[in-house]
């Protein structure tokens, strides 16, 4: 293995370093999509090995998926907890953000700052949502090569966490792999 392989370690000292300290630790912008390619890489060695390799294998895969969950989990309750901050006036440190999670942040404050306004100062409406809007969603499955309803190409693979409109949202959750 090289260097600049992502293992199991690294997921491991990823979630401990995020467990430990309160602010965000600092990820590397392509983390999850290296530790997604780490965990389809240990899938396909699956179906070359005997099957007590295979045994071995799929717990390193599942141990892998749950210590990502748990890093995104992690990570995901720091930034609603800076949104919140900034809708109530304060300046969290929001500069190790990762660009999707940049999104999440700007997302939440906008519609936390939209509610605080209609029930603490009676505004009338809540910013409604556009027709358009986009769904974040969690792929359960890999899913082949498709064209969207924006004309582009998506490769989705399991565990990718995708931004899109309603529609192909909608489309994929009635599929059961979103």
């Amino acid at each position: 293995m090289t260097e600049d392989e992502f293992t199991y370690k690294n997921l491991r000292n990823a979630h401990q370093l995020e467990k430990r300290f309160s602010p965000l630790s600092d990820l590397e912008p392509s983390f999850y999509m290296r530790a997604r390619k780490y965990i389809s890489m240990l899938e396909s060695m699956k179906e070359e090995v005997s099957p007590s390799q295979s045994k071995i294998l799929e717990s390193e895969i599942k141990n892998a998926r749950l210590t990502l969950e748990r890093i995104y989990e992690l990570r995901e309750k720091k930034i609603t907890s800076a949104a919140l901050s900034r809708v109530r006036g304060g300046n969290p440190d929001i500069k190790k953000l990762l660009p999707a999670e940049h999104e999440l942040f700007e997302e939440l404050v906008r519609i936390l700052t939209a509610f605080r306004n209609k029930i603490m100062y009676g505004e009338k409406e809540v910013e409604k949502i556009p027709k358009d809007t986009r769904g974040i969603l969690l792929i359960k499955e890999d899913i082949p090569t498709f064209v969207g309803t924006d004309m582009k190409r998506y490769h989705l693979k399991k565990n990718d966490v995708i931004s899109m409109g309603e529609d192909m949202y909608k489309t994929l959750e009635k599929r059961g792999v979103g």
